[in-house]
């Protein structure tokens, strides 16, 4: 077994049975070419950061969620105090931990122990392959808030793998004419 079952999940986590992942560019880049940019892989490694599961149990003080309910989770867990993560840009979180790559094992397994912060609802009316995409999607949606796109505007999409292919469907629906 190339991860050990996980432990019961501690105060502030949930224990998550896993039901799809998605498959990511970088997560080929660590298959196929043995890195990322310049990090290289270390092996053995678990891929997968587009993770949609069930909880199957919660740690003590968790009031957020329940056994049971659908959850997609946020890959990167950072620490929640740094000056960063308190003035709400977790994403520039410098003890930030990636699951999925060199730093923590992944989501292509059964079952994974993760903070309650880490895990979202998924909407009532969503697939499960549906919400596998709310990672990817969440990328796009960041990307659109940083970047308006006039109506009529021309946009260049270098790469048309998934995140490319959602890039190009938010760039029309943001009123691109190409």
């Amino acid at each position: 077994r190339l991860v050990a079952e996980p432990p019961e999940p501690g105060p502030g986590e949930i224990c998550v049975d896993l039901q799809a992942v998605g498959v990511c560019g970088s997560d080929l880049h660590w298959y196929c070419d043995g890195g990322v940019g310049h990090v290289d892989a270390v092996y053995p490694m678990v891929l997968g950061h587009e993770p949609v599961g069930i909880v199957a149990a919660v740690g003590k003080g968790v009031a957020t969620h329940r056994v049971g309910q659908r959850v997609s989770i946020e890959p990167s867990v950072t620490c929640g105090h740094c000056e960063y993560c308190v003035s709400g840009r977790p994403n520039n979180c410098p003890h930030c931990v990636f699951m999925g790559s060199i730093h923590s094992p992944g989501f292509y397994r059964e079952r994974a122990v993760v903070p309650a912060r880490n895990a979202g609802i998924v909407p009532e009316g969503l697939s499960t392959e549906q919400a596998a995409l709310i990672e990817p999607v969440a990328v796009l949606c960041h990307v659109m808030e940083l970047n308006s796109i006039p109506v009529g505007a021309s946009v260049a999409v270098f790469g048309c793998g998934p995140i490319g292919q959602l890039c190009i469907l938010f760039a029309k629906m943001a009123g691109a004419s190409r």
